[in-house]
């Protein structure tokens, strides 16, 4: 009976001290890294949504307007630049907006 108190005790020990190294930063935090992993999927996701949005908008435009490459060329960068713009202002201020 002692040695299940005992055990018990040092668990609960064992706990507040994960929990003391935690708070002060010297274990990392499994959430932190599963939310930062998110965001950097979001972020991929979002640029190539970007990339496809202007290649297909560019394809669109150049068959209705009969002008080839041009516009799928043009909307293509642009989409490209808009990507990587958004994946840079979510990584600098924590929101991409």
């Amino acid at each position: 009976m002692a040695e299940q108190n005992e055990q018990k005790r040092l668990e609960a020990l064992g706990a507040e001290v994960h929990d003391a190294k935690v708070a002060a930063g010297l274990v990392p935090d499994p959430k932190a890294a599963q939310a930062g992993m998110g965001k950097g999927m979001q972020s991929g996701f979002e640029l190539v949504g970007a990339i496809l949005g202007g290649a297909l908008l560019g394809l669109g435009l150049d068959r209705w307007l009969g002008t080839k490459p041009l516009f799928m060329l043009i909307l293509l960068v642009l989409g490209f630049a808009s990507g990587l713009w958004r994946a840079y202002r979510s990584s600098t201020t924590g929101q991409g907006t």
